[in-house]
Formats: C-alpha cells, structure tokens, sequence
C-alpha cells in the first residue's frame, strides 16, 4: 500500500461514524464548526486511529467467515470482539503510547469506555461471542433491554485484560501486540481467513501457557470484569475507582429518568430492582410522597426513608406505586481508572512498558 487517505465529512449537526478501506477510511464527525474544539477533536483522534488499525485487523487479519465476503447474504461471525474489541482498545491506547495523548488524556477515553460499559446490565446476560454474532440482527440499535453487550466496548476492555496479562507472564517480554503481529504474518500475510481456534492457540502460544479460563470468564462467559480490570491495572501502577451513583433514583431505587417539557419521565429500569417491581419505562412520574416532581426529584429522595410513595402517570392513568430502598441492585458506582498515589518499582516499570511514559 502507498498510501492511505482519510476522507472526512464534517457535517453542519451532530454525527458520529467511520467506515474502514483497504487503503483508507471515510470519517464523518459533527457539528463542523466545534471539530477544533477539545472534545470533538478528540474524537477526530481516536476514530482516525481506530480506523487506521482496522488496514490491518479487518482488512488484512479476516476472519474465515469473510473470506472471501459474500455479498449475497450476511457474514456472521463470533470473533468481532478481535475485530471492533481489540480495535477500539489500539485506537485510543496508541495514541498515549505514542505521545499524542497524555496518561490522564488517555484514562479519560478508558473511563468513557467503563461508563458505556457499566451503563447497562447486558454483560450480565449475553458474552461477547454471542454479542459478535448479533451485530447482524439489530446493529448499533438498543436491542431487547439489558440483553445485549457491545463488542466494542467490553471487546476493548477484555482486551487491555488481555495486554496486560501477557505483559505480566512475560514480564513484558510480550503482550497482545505479538498476537496482533501473529495475526498478521500467518493470515493477514497470506490472506487465509483465521478461526476462534486460531486465535486462541495464538493467544495461549504468546502467553506460554493455556489462556482458557480468560477465554471462558471474560469471551465465552458473563462473568464480572472489575476484579480481573484492577488487578492487571495494578500491575501496572494503577487502578479501577469505584463511587457510588449520587443520584437517589438510579442509585437506591434503579430507575432513570429525562425531563421533557416539564415532563419527568422514566427512560431506563434496572433489572430486578426497586422500579423494576414498580415502574414502568415512559411513566411521567409527578409527586413523591404527595409532592409536586418539578425539576427537583433527587431532592424528593434524598431523606433516607425506607419507601417512598409516587405517583406517576402511565398511559394516561393515574397510579401510586411503592417505592422501597434496595441499594445494590441498581444504576449502581462509577469507575475511573487513574494511576495509584504511590507504585513500587516494577509497578512503575510496567507503567513506562505499556503507555511509553514515565509514572
């Protein structure tokens, strides 16, 4: 390849996409008079990098699925979280490694990644392989609620697991970039399409042992991803922040809402929650324990009572439901990831390893 062009469209209101070429990439971001604005020029930076990547993991490294793509009928395939997981990962992580974000720009970006993720309860119910084959039935769409996981964003975040476990066993002899490069030179190269079991075995060949309990908890499986997330961070100098969810409503009762012409209304219900046993999504909710809801229903929730009584509107009728406390089940903490106070030496020796930057 020559050379590669980045053709972009800014467009006059808000928009966000990028679509990946053999030799370049069509990126169209919005509204155009803020794309010099911090916010949106970095996400001009990590979408370019993140397509950029995919010259490689995509249009080089295949799956066998799409090879060749058959035009005539969709291509499912289980390993969208090497091709979108992996991907998103590299686009914001090499930006940091190569010194055009800062550690703090970068854990930024990563705690974007962690709210989205945490954001629902769809990694509690679908894997990521399962999550790789529905991109063909619903898309970027919301899907049925709670049921589904993006495999761009727990893809990206079982992948720094992933980095960082090979930089651990190797003590940073290796890391997801050998599997990358493997990737690279045995399909990539030769344009033979690569399986699950291709990639495991390569995974399991760089790490020098078998990677099966990664593949079954974090690629196979539901299972949480905090514990694993702050360990490896902390091999590294850092670690995962957790805070509880100021809000009263999504964080005792489970349930979110949006004001819409003086409407308060529910948007969101967290499974098996409070609200779950109560509300109803678009209820207007209108007083709580006999009080008016106007622009203040935190403050309605903020006494610490055991129950609360409210009343909504839903499809036009008039109800009053029981609201009983319950935290934990629920909109629940906050994470961030940030470096620690104080690291040992290999600890910050692991931290110039992976970012390219002094601790």
């Amino acid at each position: 390849m020559a050379d590669y062009h980045f053709l972009n469209q800014f467009l006059p209101y808000k928009h966000y996409h990028g679509v990946e070429h053999n030799n370049s990439t069509v990126i169209t971001l919005g509204p155009a008079e803020l794309i010099m604005s911090e916010g949106l020029y970095k996400e001009l930076l990590g979408i370019s990098c993140h397509e950029l990547f995919h010259t490689w993991n995509i249009k080089s490294i295949r799956p066998a699925e799409m090879q060749p793509y058959d035009y005539s009928r969709e291509n499912y395939f289980r390993t969208c979280f090497i091709a979108e997981g992996i991907t998103t990962y590299y686009g914001e992580y090499l930006l940091a490694r190569c010194h055009v974000h800062t550690p703090a720009q970068y854990f930024e970006e990563l705690n974007t990644v962690l709210r989205k993720h945490y954001d629902d309860a769809g990694g509690e119910n679908l894997s990521l392989a399962d999550a790789s084959m529905d991109l063909w039935l619903d898309g970027y769409k919301l899907g049925v609620p709670d049921r589904k996981v993006s495999v761009y964003h727990k893809g990206a975040l079982a992948a720094l697991i992933l980095d960082l476990t090979l930089r651990q066993l190797s003590g940073h002899a290796r890391s997801l970039d050998d599997v990358m490069r493997r990737l690279y030179d045995e399909f990539g190269k030769t344009g033979i399409g690569y399986t699950e079991a291709d990639y495991i075995r390569i995974v399991n060949e760089v790490a020098g042992r078998d990677m099966r309990t990664y593949f079954d908890k974090f690629i196979y499986g539901t299972d949480p991803l905090t514990e694993p997330l702050n360990k490896v961070l902390h091999t590294v100098g850092c670690q995962l922040l957790v805070a509880e969810n100021a809000s009263a409503s999504e964080g005792t009762f489970g349930f979110r809402t949006v004001v819409k012409n003086e409407r308060t209304e529910v948007t969101a219900i967290w499974p098996n929650s409070p609200a779950a046993a109560a509300l109803t999504v678009d209820d207007e909710i209108v007083a709580v324990n006999g009080r008016r809801v106007d622009m203040n229903l935190q403050s309605l929730f903020n006494n610490a009572a055991p129950s609360y009584e409210v009343t909504v509107f839903r499809q036009n009728r008039l109800l009053t439901v029981s609201l009983a406390a319950m935290p934990g089940i629920s909109f629940g903490q906050k994470y961030a990831v940030d470096q620690l106070e104080t690291a040992d030496a290999a600890q910050q020796e692991g931290f110039r390893n992976w970012l390219g930057w002094e601790f």
